[in-house]
């Protein structure tokens, strides 16, 4: 059922004065998304930590892309949300052509500033998640269907950890292009924290997550500062 515009702010979309007010685009369709995940999942996300990426697709809450997103079995997938769903491929790991470009402009950026970003995992089909599950459990793996890098958006990156210059860099200058650390900044979930973890999701949406999550963000820039200054 949709919820009105009222609801929806009574909700707590009314921002902090620390943040301003964010972006309220695709306020029903997170509405939605609230509903059917708390009823499948069991996980209750307020609507003003939910984003809608440029594919349409939800961040910050366990979600089920498998069940609305292709099976990604095969390269190149029957057209997904009227987008190019051909997989490219950077540093020998596949990535939808939207990341291929942006992760290709992240690293140039990052090459200026010194920064070597060095990607370790990207597009993974369903048998491959699934091995990973059993091996790791679901505090590090998500279940087959839910992991991030079955869209084809997702990247870890090699030798990015809390505290580390690279994630300092990131957090500073991958959100204007479009990158967000989905799995760093969430709620109620059980996957540990992932630094090394950024999946694109184009430039407004990564917008209004920064938004969302700008004071937790900030503390985060301004601990690693702190311990570089020491």
């Amino acid at each position: 059922m949709k919820k009105s515009l009222l609801w929806l702010l009574l909700q707590g979309w009314v921002i902090s004065e620390a943040s301003g007010q964010c972006s309220i685009r695709f306020l029903a369709e997170r509405a939605s998304v609230q509903e059917f995940v708390e009823k499948q999942e069991g996980v209750y996300v307020p609507v003003s930590r939910i984003t809608i990426d440029y594919l349409g697709m939800p961040v910050g809450l366990p979600f089920k892309y498998a069940s609305v997103a292709p099976a990604w079995s095969v390269e190149n997938s029957p057209s997904f949300a009227g987008r190019n769903t051909s997989l490219k491929k950077i540093d020998g790991l596949k990535l939808r052509n939207e990341a291929y470009l942006g992760l290709k402009r992240l690293k140039n950026s990052a090459a200026l500033s010194g920064i070597k970003l060095e990607v370790s995992s990207a597009f993974r089909n369903g048998a491959f998640q699934a091995s990973l599950y059993r091996k790791l459990g679901s505090n590090i793996a998500e279940r087959t269907g839910y992991s991030e890098h079955q869209l084809g958006t997702t990247v870890d990156f090699t030798a990015v950890h809390a505290g580390s210059k690279t994630f300092l860099w990131l957090l500073e200058n991958a959100f204007r292009q479009g990158w967000i650390p989905s799995y760093y900044f969430r709620e109620n979930t059980a996957i540990k924290k992932e630094p090394w973890h950024w999946r694109f999701v184009g430039p407004e949406a990564a917008e209004e997550f920064y938004c969302i999550w700008q004071n937790e963000i900030s503390q985060e820039v301004l601990q690693i500062k702190e311990r570089f200054a020491q």
